[in-house]
């Protein structure tokens, strides 16, 4: 496939005048759209609306039962690799010695090399600046895949909580997690709490923040990888791969998140765009009515020439140069 041929849809289809903002109050100018879900190919139609204030998007009606949307099969719910048999164990080990590269003196080689990263998660998390004995917990980890990657390069008191997997999870290494919310976590301190791709599944942003504020100590870190609104939502409207309707109840800006962090006692502190090629894969091919679990090597290639890819790969990384990726890490503070 020619890249002169990629889709290049009309991201203003709004389908009429919106609701008041749920993140800013904002009700002048907003916009509705209908969004179909695809990951699992349902493709039933969920409304949005976009804020003309704080650019936030969120879903308007969310369905009164979500678990037909988090099927067993959802990617975080993936167990953590186990040690049986030599080589799984020799894969782990090589997966723990790349994973210390991103801490320490290794962390200051890795920089000056510019070795690329390929385990963002585990590099945002390094910034907050934890040490090995700091508490963490981990908000929505599923089966809790980063947690383990922690506790193998030696991180000690580590937690993980998601109210949707189906039963607390206690692995032969001693690492937990637990089915809960973070409202369940009150009384509870530590020093860094995180939500790796979780923030947008939350139904109240700003209580969560809130909630976050009340866990941390003065200096405290909270770390938010999510979605944001920027070119990807401006190019592919309703096909834009991560508006993932319904699952994804928000989606914000960096406006969205600065302003509910100091209405919550939180300062951002940094923001570093992590997107991906998927920007544009995911979202070409829900532009041709592909649904997620039907992609897979053999439909990339059928759609996407070599050059497409590598194109894309670029792309990417101007837009997150340029800060307009279409995701990015918030560290938050507590002051």
């Amino acid at each position: 496939m020619n890249s002169q041929n990629l889709i290049v849809p009309d991201a203003s289809s709004a389908i009429g005048i919106a609701e008041n903002c749920k993140v800013c109050g904002n009700g002048h100018h907003n916009r509705t759209f209908l969004v179909r879900e695809m990951m699992c190919g349902f493709r039933t139609e969920f409304t949005y609306v976009e804020c003309n204030s704080c650019s936030c998007l969120f879903l308007a009606d969310p369905p009164s039962d979500m678990s037909t949307y988090y099927p067993r099969e959802y990617y975080s719910y993936r167990q953590p690799q186990v040690s049986n048999g030599v080589w799984r164990s020799a894969r782990r080990y090589t997966r723990q010695l790349r994973n210390e590269t991103y801490f320490g003196a290794w962390a200051q080689i890795r920089s000056t090399l510019r070795v690329p990263c390929s385990h963002a998660a585990l590099y945002a998390f390094s910034k907050t600046g934890a040490t090995k004995h700091a508490r963490i917990l981990d908000v929505g980890c599923g089966s809790g895949i980063l947690l383990q990657d922690l506790q193998d390069i030696g991180f000690e008191n580590i937690l993980g909580i998601d109210p949707l997997i189906e039963q607390d999870l206690e692995y032969a290494s001693g690492l937990r997690v637990r089915k809960r919310y973070l409202a369940d976590m009150r009384g509870t301190t530590w020093d860094v709490i995180m939500f790796h791709h979780s923030f947008e599944h939350m139904a109240d942003p700003r209580g969560t923040l809130e909630t976050i504020a009340s866990l941390l100590p003065k200096g405290g870190h909270c770390l938010i990888r999510i979605p944001v609104v920027s070119w990807a939502w401006e190019h592919y409207g309703v096909n834009w791969v991560q508006v993932d309707a319904p699952r994804h109840l928000f989606l914000h800006s960096e406006k969205s998140i600065k302003m509910l962090a100091e209405q919550s006692g939180l300062t951002v502190t940094s923001i570093e765009y992590d997107s991906t090629e998927d920007q544009f894969v995911g979202s070409e091919l829900y532009a041709r009515n592909v649904a997620r679990n039907s992609i897979n090597f053999e439909t990339v290639s059928r759609f996407f020439s070599k050059k497409d890819l590598t194109k894309f790969r670029k792309e990417t990384r101007t837009l997150n140069r340029q800060k307009r990726g279409d995701q990015a890490s918030f560290h938050l503070v507590k002051l």
